[in-house]
């Protein structure tokens, strides 16, 4: 299925930037913090469907940095339930691209400075993954949080393992609830850094969460 995307270009600081913004809207997708460091991606099953979408396309785009804005203020089941400490906007990239998330600030005061293209779609590929990855982070993925915003940096595989994630909560979240009581997710801890898993110093979660199911 075809999606529209804003396209920014931006040259910062000599080095060129091409980022994409889903036209489609992600209201009912929530980037939260729970706990120090834990970070959940709450959805419900059209939601995480799209997410799923929106990430297989950068799979295929290494050259693209994807920005989708979810910030904003927790549902109130996310508040009292999950003790939600704060929302964050989504920016997904390949370790290829060598984003530093130092310079978001900077990058996104920019977004609204340079001509906007309209995309029908983000084209699938095949690219060779071999020469966008580095050795360190082959097929890792690193979360970090800052500006107010959830930084994902993986590979080609770390991408396929994300979206057959989302996909998968999609499908199974709104019947686990409603046959079993239960409450869907995927933890996409094997895919952080070794140091990391061991310390348990970040998590990365994306779970079911549908407002029309809960009733609020």
């Amino acid at each position: 299925m075809n999606r529209k995307f804003e396209e920014y270009k931006v040259r910062y600081h000599g080095n060129n930037y091409i980022i994409i913004k889903p036209l489609t809207q992600f209201d009912e997708l929530y980037v939260c913090e729970v706990d120090a460091k834990r970070y959940i991606l709450f959805g419900d099953r059209s939601t995480l469907e799209e997410l799923s979408y929106h990430v297989m396309c950068i799979r295929n785009n290494p050259g693209y940095v994807l920005f989708i804005p979810t910030k904003k203020p927790n549902s109130e089941y996310l508040s009292s339930r999950w003790m939600c400490m704060k929302s964050y906007d989504l920016v997904i990239s390949h370790h290829s691209k060598q984003l530093q998330h130092k310079l978001w600030k900077e990058l996104r005061k920019l977004l609204f400075k340079v001509d906007i293209v309209s995309l029908e779609s983000v084209e699938y590929g095949e690219p060779d993954y071999a020469r966008y990855s580095f050795k360190e982070n082959k097929d890792l993925l690193i979360a970090e949080s800052r500006f107010d915003t959830l930084f994902l940096c993986g590979s080609g595989n770390v991408f396929d393992i994300l979206a057959d994630s989302a996909s998968h909560v999609a499908e199974w979240g709104q019947e686990s609830f409603t046959n079993y009581g239960g409450h869907a997710h995927s933890h996409l801890d094997l895919r952080l850094p070794q140091k990391i898993r061991n310390s348990r110093s970040v998590d990365v979660t994306i779970d079911f969460y549908s407002k029309e199911l809960w009733g609020y």
